[in-house]
């Protein structure tokens, strides 16, 4: 198991070089130069080169590529061109921010969808199973931003329960952070409980129709303890990896749900960073995302063998 996990976390490291290339690679093809939207005046053509050579844009794109891979190798992910600010520490505090959105939301979906899709295949083809279909469908086929604005309208503006945008962290006050969190946690729940439970759904059929399930059903056991012990387990396997997958699914949806929704996390400071030609940010805020997303999908394999005990590491 060791060299497994071993083996998988060296594979992160040429992951992210490939991640790095392409983000360094793509950003620059954005229209717009950092520089004049720093200088702010297009007629000072002196100012604006100042601020390239300072910045390191007059450089070759390769010898910008090799000095910040140099830095990232060194725990520098570089420095803010907008607010001087060091892009980790920024990342760190953002993310937190971010992470109060979207562990609710994945926890609440995984809650969720996993009954959900068990008794839908359970009773497949039955009415709640076409009832939980149905929705599940349309969850998936609604974009999440004309969610969030319905739900804006309706709870924020029109009923006046629920604060539209903002945001209250925890630690500074529960039961505010909770008011704010309502809204924008609905919509990322709603939009991953839909994947997972179809998942879910169709692993569970699968199972349903092994042997063994003939077998257990042959010798008296109860449907409640033929899915406790028996179909859960090896239905679940499956709908663990596409947890893994949810969750960088969350952390990307969340560019859209906090710019709708004004709160300051990782999603906003991207799209501020695009906005702004920010290369720094937006080629840190990339590289750490595809790090999360690659450590928690390591995770998620590391566990396979816990509820599949046909998969082994080797």
């Amino acid at each position: 198991m060791y060299r497994y996990a071993l083996k998988k976390i060296l594979l992160i490291i040429p992951t992210l070089l490939i991640v790095s290339l392409f983000a360094f690679t793509l950003i620059r093809m954005i229209p717009g130069d950092p520089a004049v939207m720093f200088v702010g005046d297009l007629q000072d053509a002196a100012a604006v080169q100042k601020v390239r050579r300072q910045m390191g844009l007059d450089q070759p794109v390769y010898i910008q590529y090799y000095r910040w891979v140099r830095q990232v190798a060194g725990g520098n992910l570089g420095v803010s061109l907008m607010t001087r600010e060091p892009v980790f520490n920024a990342l760190a505090e953002r993310f937190s921010v971010t992470v109060q959105v979207i562990a609710p939301a994945f926890i609440l979906a995984a809650i969720i969808a996993v009954p959900a899709g068990m008794i839908a295949a359970w009773r497949q083809n039955s009415r709640l199973d076409n009832a939980i279909v149905l929705v599940m469908i349309v969850c998936l086929s609604v974009p999440s931003f004309w969610l969030a604005l319905l739900l804006i309208l309706i709870f924020g503006v029109e009923l006046n329960w629920l604060p539209s945008i903002g945001f209250v962290s925890v630690t500074e006050d529960l039961g505010a952070a909770i008011r704010y969190l309502v809204l924008p946690v609905i919509v990322l729940t709603l939009i991953e409980m839909a994947m997972l439970t179809r998942v879910m759904r169709a692993s569970t059929i699968e199972v349903l129709n092994q042997d063994y399930i003939t077998h257990a059903r042959a010798k008296g056991l109860s449907e409640s303890i033929i899915l406790r012990r028996h179909v859960f387990k090896n239905a679940f396997a499956p709908t663990l990896t596409m947890l893994g997958l949810a969750l960088g699914s969350l952390l990307s949806g969340t560019a859209i749900i906090e710019t709708v929704f004004a709160i300051p996390g990782l999603g906003l400071y991207l799209v501020d960073a695009v906005y702004a030609r920010d290369y720094p940010v937006i080629q840190g805020t990339l590289l750490f995302v595809v790090a999360v997303y690659t450590a928690v999908n390591l995770l998620a394999d590391l566990l396979y063998p816990v509820f599949d005990p046909r998969v082994k590491l080797q």
